[in-house]
């Protein structure tokens, strides 16, 4: 059998209780860019077919999916509560992918 390779391994870091939403998001995003960049991949090949708007949702579970397939960890671990922190980077970051993602006020 052949042997599995962890392709994006994910740091899930120590945060600090007094930390917010977004301090948080920040600092695991800076421990794992490689999740910001899969996300982006996923959105340009949908707007390349076509798509005008997307879940962000829909992304993080394609991420999930490859994860359990290509890896021999359980659980791809990314907090939910980064979902649409990751939406409104990528559409600030991106400006062609500017606007793909539909957002609420934020709450915290």
């Amino acid at each position: 059998m052949e042997e599995q390779l962890e392709l994006f391994p994910v740091e899930n870091p120590k945060y600090q209780k007094s930390m917010t939403l977004q301090q948080r998001f920040e600092f695991f995003h800076l421990q794992n860019p490689h999740i910001a960049t899969m996300l982006i991949r996923y959105a340009k090949q949908l707007q390349a077919a076509g798509k005008k708007r997307l879940s962000i949702n829909l992304l993080f579970e394609r991420i999930r999916f490859d994860y359990a397939i290509t890896t021999r960890c359980d659980e791809f671990k990314v907090n939910n509560s980064y979902r649409s922190r990751y939406a409104r980077w990528i559409m600030k970051t991106v400006s062609s992918l500017n606007g793909l993602f539909e957002t609420r006020e934020l709450k915290s």
